[in-house]
């Protein structure tokens, strides 16, 4: 019979990934078997499972080579979903960390799930009403504007929706994502018929941090309701910072992703408001939202015009904006994202280099670990 080989060293995306590395090259080597089920335990991320193909085994040969991904499969619990969805606990909460420093939270690692599946099987269909139904259906294809979706029982669904299906690709998995479509400009009005609502705020001012912060570590009516939320933003206080915007069910995390390119060919003159590739970009996905109270709220967030008039200052003759000098009209930053900010210009300097070098850096998209995270 087919064997079942069980991996307990660790966690899939570290310790564990060689492992499965490993145990996919022998089982390709051996030539007995024609399909491998990689059932993964509910907390792994499924991304990491996909760039184990890109992995070398031992011996140096890729895991490519001998074996290809063919379908991602997301269960969904009908019953549980949304719960667990808006409930704001971390994995530590739930006692589902993988080590005592994972400190990853539910919500989030629920929808990654989701905007990576090739496949979602929504199970124990049996035990919601109809309506809860379609507008779970609803949020996955928002969620991931490529995936099959599948009613379940008890998990089951026909082999050939699941196996030998020829649906992954890495690349596309890439822009699967709902949040990803709607900044391409795909929307998807047929979900706004079971109540999911999708909304996209573009801004090319930056926000002002002190005002950002109080947005992602309050609890803004506006935002009840978003289920889904990501996407990229910056502040006055630190022109060079490209902010990641990331929200799940109840739980909101901001991060440094990198450093605008801001070339300085083509910059617009200093009078013109506009600020080269610097733009705020955040998708919203949830429940009956209101776009007109989202973007009421995070209009109140945007620098305002004497702030504004700070910023200027700092943009030199070249076009370039560099670090403006706080204070006076623009607010020092809050203690919870200067920490973030310090760690992210020192992982971004040049060695040798200064805070006002990195902030003023060209083309260094790196990425930092620096983060704050709030529960609403």
């Amino acid at each position: 019979g087919a064997p079942l080989v069980e991996l307990t060293n660790g966690c899939i995306c570290c310790t564990l990934r060689s492992d499965l590395v490993e145990q996919l090259a022998a089982l390709g080597r051996s030539g007995r078997y024609e399909l491998c089920i990689v059932e993964s335990t509910g907390v792994s991320e499924p991304l990491a499972v996909a760039q184990a193909f890109a992995q070398a085994d031992a011996e140096g040969v890729s895991l490519a080579l001998l074996a290809r991904l063919d379908t991602m499969v997301t269960l969904l619990d009908a019953a549980a979903f949304l719960a667990d969805l808006t409930a704001g606990d971390s994995l530590q909460e739930r006692r589902m960390a993988v080590a005592p420093t994972d400190s990853r939270d539910l919500a989030t690692l629920m929808v990654e799930q989701l905007e990576v599946a090739d496949v979602v099987v929504i199970n124990k269909a049996d035990l919601v009403p109809e309506g809860r139904l379609r507008q779970l259906e609803a949020f996955v294809r928002a969620t991931n504007r490529t995936a099959r979706v599948l009613r379940a029982v008890r998990a089951e669904v026909p082999l050939d929706e699941v196996l030998a299906t020829g649906r992954f690709d890495l690349a596309a998995a890439a822009s699967s994502a709902g949040w990803v479509r709607e900044l391409m400009g795909e929307h998807a009005p047929e979900t706004e018929a079971y109540g999911i609502i999708s909304h996209v705020y573009t801004r090319a001012a930056p926000f002002d941090a002190c005002r950002l912060w109080e947005v992602v570590a309050g609890d803004p009516p506006g935002l009840r309701g978003v289920l889904r939320s990501k996407g990229y933003a910056w502040v006055a206080q630190q022109p060079a910072l490209v902010l990641e915007w990331q929200a799940a069910g109840n739980d909101t995390d901001c991060r440094v992703a990198g450093t605008w390119a801001a070339p300085v060919a083509g910059a617009p003159p200093a009078a013109s408001g506009e600020y080269s590739d610097r733009r705020t970009e955040l998708v919203f996905i949830g429940i009956r939202l209101e776009r007109a109270e989202i973007d009421a709220l995070l209009d109140g967030a945007l620098a305002s015009a004497e702030e504004l008039a700070v910023l200027e200052v700092a943009r030199g003759a070249d076009g370039v904006l560099r670090l403006p000098q706080v204070g006076g009209a623009l607010a020092r930053v809050p203690d919870g994202m200067a920490g973030m900010f310090a760690n992210a210009l020192a992982a971004f300097a040049p060695e040798g280099g200064s805070e006002e070098g990195a902030a003023g850096a060209e083309h260094a998209h790196s990425h930092s670990h620096a983060h704050l995270h709030a529960h609403c």
